[in-house]
């Protein structure tokens, strides 16, 4: 994914950040808005090749069956999202964003979302 950046972003360019357009989609374990994992990407229109992605988990069963005062517990941090199903694909693409402009020097300026009919 690092190098699929670098293809959008020449590292010869001084200049500190490339501005492109991204399609942004995400995909659930199950169906509809119930399910409790999901992985949100990002694609350069260009390329067309994947940019970023960010797992979205709202339950861990080793989580879950660990008590939180053990050393298991507070190094293993996979549940990442609170909230709804539905919510994901926003809060993952802005993740996406935030670590694009950060460690790749890329601004998003165009969008195009995975709408659901």
């Amino acid at each position: 994914m690092k190098h699929a950046a670098g293809e959008i972003r020449n590292a010869d360019d001084p200049v500190p950040s490339v501005k492109c357009g991204v399609s942004v989609d995400d995909t659930w374990q199950r169906r509809g808005y119930s399910s409790l994992n999901g992985v949100v990407s990002a694609i350069p229109i260009l390329s067309g090749k994947v940019i970023d992605m960010e797992v979205m988990s709202q339950f861990c069963k080793k989580c879950d069956t660990k008590t939180s005062s053990s050393s298991f517990a507070l190094k293993h941090q996979c549940a990442n999202h609170k909230g709804s199903s539905g919510n994901m694909e926003v809060i993952g693409a802005y993740r996406i964003f935030v670590r694009s402009v950060n460690s790749r020097g890329l601004i998003h300026l165009e969008y195009f979302w995975g709408w659901r009919f």
